[in-house]
């Protein structure tokens, strides 16, 4: 399992309604605005300490995976994938340039190249790939009048951790049409023709990516619940929730699009739609009493026996939010019967589209994160058994007790600089211990197909990792 970094932010603040004279400079103009040595495309090294906005461009340009989004279209994965899909044998670019790039542009450039706004991606600037307008908005009131743009809120939000994930999900996990903005979705036959599977996860993502971006202020800027000393401790905890939340809304918002498209009128969509079903449910070994077979015979919260050999839904986006609202309210059994219904529903041959519409209405209001991110990851990574047991929900698990680890690392670290030498001593050993256990982990989640969550090697590392890390946190 690898985890790709693809996403591209930094600091901006909102401000106040635009005027006429705003709106008419409200166009995108490419990536070569942003370029000049005064502004984005300084040096790294002659940036210094809490410049990092001016060097923003050169990062993006040598280290940032979206700079390369527009051209990856055009390698030899990229070109068996269209050749799959609309063409009956591998078709070369250069020769049939025009069927190609219109394919590309039609179910590709969306979110590989920086379109949108009214701009076909013909106008030249898709070849900037994810560019700077893709995940800041355009920049022509930001140049036309004393940074007009950014006081008349017309380039996007991204300070605050929600708002920048909302604007990582719109690809990363797919989006109806909108606002004027195409529909983004990979779909089971993008996937079946190679497409690699949409797993997104917001902190995972962020922790890969080349800062371009003040990050000490970013950690100063999170929530600091009762019971959190430091704000920096609970950073890493906090946008790993909020990009949990984020994304279970951004699929359950897909969701509602392709069931509404039942019955063909809407042909952005289809219903049912099989990208919304663990690869696993088809896509593994077909061996005797495997722990697949044992996990319908299990009873735990989140699976109330489903019939035996059901399609099983929604197993990388919700495990970790459903079960992390039902552990802060158990006496909430309606949510949990609401999860449940849906999880039946969506488990059908041909799901009943209206009742999924009546019961994500149900949920979507109520995904909303709790107060205290690190007392959630905590109380999460300790809930192991609690969950079904399947690959993904087990990855989502090692994700939330690695944002945790992260989360103690940095009170260790902050703790350091005036604490007692030997309980430092002891907690050092206790990071690095505990580090490489979560490695041992991670190690064994690299193949879905042979990974078995129910192994002695697992399970003897599940709990040394959770006994390490109640040391660490003592």
């Amino acid at each position: 399992m690898t985890f790709t970094a693809i996403f591209l932010t930094a600091i901006l603040m909102p401000a106040a309604e635009p005027s006429v004279a705003q709106t008419a400079t409200h166009v995108s103009l490419g990536m070569n605005s942003c370029t000049a040595s005064a502004c984005h495309g300084g040096s790294v090294a002659a940036t210094g300490k809490k410049r990092e906005w001016n060097s923003s461009y050169t990062v993006w340009a040598t280290k940032d995976p979206h700079a390369d989004a527009y051209a990856v279209l055009f390698g030899d994965r990229s070109q068996r994938i269209v050749a799959r899909l609309v063409f009956p044998e591998k078709v070369d670019p250069q020769k049939t340039p025009k069927e190609y790039r219109s394919f590309l542009e039609k179910r590709c450039a969306t979110c590989h190249a920086t379109i949108g706004e009214g701009r076909p991606s013909s106008d030249g600037f898709a070849e900037d790939g994810v560019s700077c307008a893709s995940c800041h908005g355009v920049a022509g009131d930001w140049l036309g009048d004393n940074h007009a743009g950014r006081r008349a809120g017309q380039m996007k939000v991204t300070q605050q951790l929600a708002s920048r994930a909302k604007v990582c999900v719109v690809c990363h996990v797919g989006s109806p049409a909108h606002d004027g903005e195409p529909a983004r979705e990979v779909n089971h036959d993008l996937i079946a023709a190679g497409h690699p599977r949409l797993n997104f996860e917001f902190s995972a993502y962020l922790n890969s990516l080349p800062t371009h971006w003040d990050l000490e202020k970013d950690r100063n800027r999170v929530r600091q619940p009762d019971g959190v000393k430091k704000a920096q401790a609970n950073f890493a905890a906090e946008v790993w929730l909020t990009g949990q939340f984020v994304a279970a809304n951004a699929a359950l918002e897909l969701l509602d699009a392709r069931a509404k498209a039942d019955g063909g009128a809407d042909k952005e969509h289809t219903w049912p739609e099989f990208s919304e079903i663990s690869c696993y449910s088809c896509h593994h070994e077909l061996r005797p009493q495997s722990y697949r077979q044992k996990l319908f015979q299990r009873e735990t919260p989140a699976n109330r026996r489903l019939p035996i050999g059901s399609l099983v839904w929604g197993t990388w986006y919700f495990p970790m939010p459903r079960h992390a609202l039902l552990s802060q309210q158990p006496a909430e059994v309606s949510n949990e019967d609401s999860w449940h219904q849906l999880e039946l529903a969506m488990s059908a041959i041909h799901p009943d589209s209206k009742k999924v519409l009546s019961l994500t209405g149900a949920l979507r209001p109520k995904l909303t994160p709790p107060a205290n991110p690190l007392q959630t990851v905590a109380r999460l990574a300790k809930s192991l058994p609690a969950l079904r047991g399947d690959w993904d929900e087990i990855a989502q698990w090692y994700l939330a007790t690695t944002a945790w680890h992260q989360a103690l690392r940095e009170e260790h670290l902050d703790n350091q600089k005036n604490g007692d030498p030997v309980k430092t001593s002891e907690r050092e050993a206790a990071v690095r211990e505990s580090q490489s256990t979560l490695e041992k982990i991670r190690g064994q989640l690299e193949s879905p197909l042979e990974f078995d969550p129910t192994g002695e090697t697992f399970q003897d590392a599940v709990k040394l990792l959770l006994q390490q890390l109640a040391k660490l946190e003592g």
